[in-house]
C-alpha cells in the first residue's frame, strides 16, 4: 500500500511540474560555447538530451562533461568489476552522443569516485582547467532539488571554478522523481518545448543508455525505475536560469 501511495504521489507531482514548465518561458542560452555537465554516463542524455539534439541540429555541438564512470550502478546488483562498468558505460555515451549529432571529441571524461563527487577530490583541479580551456558561455548543471550526492555537489563546485561570465543553468534528471514541491524559483524557470524529431531523437539516445544490459541480466545503467524514465518521455524539457547565475572569479 505505502509503495502505491508513494507511486500515486510520484505521478502527481510529475504532472504538476510539467504544467508549471509548459507555463515557463522558453529557454534561451547566450551565444558561444555550451557546456554540460553530467555527475553520471547518461544523466545529460535523459535531462538535456532535448537542447543536446537542438544545439547539434543549430550548428553549436556542445560539450559534454561526465564527471564519473558511473561503476556504482551495478554495487548492490552483482559482483561486475568496477572497470568493466566504467568501460561498457563509456561505450555507450559515445553511441549516445552520437544519436544526438554529438562527435566523441565533443565528450570528456573526468575520473571522480561514483557517489563521492567533491570539491575537494583532485579531479576539481582538472575540471577547473578544462572549463577554462573551453570558455563555455553556459554551462549546464544538475538542479539542486536532484536529491543524490553527486547531482547537489556538482552545481556549487562549478560554481566555484568556472570562468566569469559564465552563466550557469540548471537542468532537470531527478528532480522529476524525487517530490520537490517547495523552494523552486518559478521565475527562473525556463522550458524548451521539443519537436517530435527532437523527442524521437533524444528516446532513441536514452535507450542507448538504458536498454543494454550486462552479464547479470541488469542494464549497465543500473535499473533506473520505470516512473522515472516514463517522466522524461514529455516534449518539455526544464531548466533553470537565475538571473544571476555566477559570481565573476575575483
Amino acid at each position: 500500500m505505502k509503495q502505491t501511495i508513494a507511486g500515486m504521489v510520484r505521478r502527481a507531482h510529475i504532472s504538476w511540474l510539467r504544467r508549471r514548465a509548459r507555463r515557463s518561458r522558453p529557454l534561451e542560452l547566450p551565444e558561444g560555447t555550451v557546456a554540460i555537465i553530467a555527475p553520471h554516463p547518461d544523466d545529460e542524455t535523459i535531462g538535456c538530451g532535448g537542447l543536446i539534439k537542438r544545439l547539434t541540429a543549430a550548428g553549436r555541438m556542445p560539450h559534454i562533461i561526465i564527471l564519473t564512470g558511473g561503476e556504482a550502478s551495478h554495487a548492490a546488483c552483482c559482483a561486475t568489476a568496477a572497470d568493466a562498468i566504467i568501460d561498457a558505460r563509456s561505450k555507450l555515451t559515445d553511441r549516445s552522443a552520437a544519436i544526438l549529432g554529438v562527435s566523441p571529441d565533443h565528450i570528456h571524461r573526468l575520473r571522480f569516485p561514483d557517489g563521492r563527487v567533491s570539491a575537494a577530490d583532485s579531479e576539481a583541479e582538472r575540471l577547473r582547467q578544462l572549463l577554462q580551456a573551453l570558455s563555455p558561455s553556459a554551462v549546464l548543471v544538475p538542479h539542486s532539488g536532484e536529491g543524490w550526492n553527486d547531482h547537489v555537489c556538482a552545481g556549487p563546485m562549478v560554481r566555484a571554478i568556472a570562468p566569469a561570465h559564465t552563466c550557469v543553468v540548471e537542468y532537470c534528471v531527478w528532480m522529476w522523481y524525487y517530490n520537490v514541491w517547495r523552494g523552486l524559483d518559478w521565475q527562473a524557470a525556463r522550458s524548451l518545448r521539443l519537436t517530435p524529431a527532437e523527442m524521437a531523437a533524444k528516446q532513441a539516445a536514452v535507450d542507448a543508455y538504458t536498454l543494454p544490459a550486462a552479464p547479470c541480466g541488469t542494464p549497465w545503467s543500473g535499473n533506473l525505475p520505470q516512473q522515472f524514465l516514463a517522466a522524461h518521455r514529455s516534449p518539455v524539457e526544464l531548466y533553470f536560469m537565475p538571473a544571476i547565475s555566477h559570481v565573476p572569479e575575483q
